[in-house]
Formats: C-alpha cells, sequence, structure tokens
C-alpha cells in the first residue's frame, strides 16, 4: 500500500543575502522573524508537499502548494499574496531495457541560485561597472545570430553577469551607458537593434531604483 510523505519548508531561517542589491524599507525585515515592534516582515514564504509512494519507491502521487505573501509598502491590511500548485499523477507504467539513460552534456552542479560571498566580493559599486558591462554586452550580441548554440556560449549567464554590473550603478552611470547605446537604439542595423534590447532587457532584470528612473526616463 502507498505511503503518504508530508514535506513542508519555512523560509523564515534562509541565511541567504538576497536583498543584496536591491534594497529593503526600513524596518523591513527579509530573512528571519520580525521580532521588534519597529521591523515587519517583508516577506512570508512557505511550501507544503505531500507524496504518495509505494514502499518500492514508486511515486504515484505528488503535489506541492507554494505561498508567498509579501507587504512592500509595510502599511495597510492587504498583503500581496501568490498561491503556486504544481500536481504529478501516475498515469501508467511501462517496462524499459537495461539501457541507462545518458546523462546530458549540458548538466552541471549549482549549490545555490542565490547570490553567494564569492559574487558579493567581484560584484560592488565600482566606476569599472560601466566598462565592465559594456564589454560584456559586446560579447554577447553576436551570440544572438545562431540561437541553437546558445546554451554551448552560455549567454544567459553572461547575460545574467551584465545584470549584475548594472544592479551596481547609480543612476550617474546607468545614464552614461544609455548615452552609449543612444546610436544602437534608434539604429536600422540588426545586431546594433539586438545589442539595445539585451541592453535594454538587462536593465528591466536589474530592478533597483536607479534602473527604474532610467527605464522612465525613455518612456517620458
Amino acid at each position: 500500500d502507498p505511503i503518504e510523505i508530508t514535506k513542508s519548508k519555512n523560509y523564515d531561517s534562509c541565511k541567504k543575502r538576497v536583498g543584496l542589491g536591491f534594497g529593503v524599507p526600513e524596518g523591513a525585515v527579509w530573512n528571519g522573524l520580525a521580532y521588534e515592534n519597529d521591523e515587519r516582515q517583508l516577506i512570508k514564504h512557505t511550501s507544503e508537499s505531500r507524496i504518495h509512494a509505494g514502499k518500492q519507491g514508486t511515486i504515484y502521487k505528488s503535489e506541492t502548494l507554494d505561498t508567498v505573501f509579501v507587504n512592500p509598502l509595510l502599511f495597510g491590511k492587504q498583503k500581496a499574496e501568490v498561491y503556486s500548485y504544481v500536481g504529478l499523477v501516475l498515469s501508467s507504467v511501462e517496462a524499459i531495457g537495461e539501457t541507462e539513460w545518458k546523462q546530458s552534456e549540458e548538466v552541471r552542479e549549482v549549490d545555490s541560485l542565490l547570490s553567494s560571498e564569492g559574487a558579493e566580493i567581484f560584484f560592488k559599486v565600482s566606476p569599472e561597472n560601466v566598462v565592465n558591462a559594456q564589454k560584456v554586452l559586446q560579447e554577447i550580441t553576436p551570440l544572438l545570430e545562431d540561437p541553437n548554440n546558445l546554451p554551448k556560449s552560455e549567454f544567459l549567464s553572461k547575460f545574467n553577469v551584465l545584470v549584475r554590473f548594472i544592479m551596481f550603478m547609480n543612476s550617474e552611470q546607468l545614464t552614461q551607458m544609455t548615452d552609449g547605446m543612444e546610436v544602437a537604439r534608434t539604429s536600422t542595423n540588426v545586431a546594433k537593434n539586438k545589442m539595445w534590447a539585451i541592453y535594454r532587457d538587462a536593465v528591466a532584470q536589474a530592478g533597483t531604483v536607479a534602473a527604474f528612473k532610467e527605464i522612465k526616463s525613455w518612456i517620458l
């Protein structure tokens, strides 16, 4: 007979500095619980999973409910709520041969998708961020010419590096970066248009106050 396995995650004890580069409102607690009267918990994240499995390891059913409560403005009673549900049910069982499944050559181990101490040392507020971002942008733009080779060329990883450099730019540096992209922004050249599109998306992905102000200047 199947047995039920219940797993839960409480992210209140997370030690990762996920707020690095974005900042949080004064008095807000990102990780851990708010114990002081002048503190408010910015985000509450929980995950509950139920698995029905046989004693031989066969998984018949699995479902996970992920819940996030956010209070970004730290006032008012209504909090933002996001629910994510994933459910899997075993529909059939088929016999397979003894041939082992081949492991993809693209697989690599990643300890964490969150920022690490090494990343904090490498990325910092510096005048060189503009120069470094321009170098990365010029490097990854030609990669879009052959979409089939994007995984092998690690385009996404390099794009994330570009985003990180932009995250650590102030408004003046972002304006300088945009001024250097003005020709590409209005050009009819396909390659230059792609460069602008990558830069535009990276600024949007950065999500900092300086990035928001820069996007606002493009619109107004």
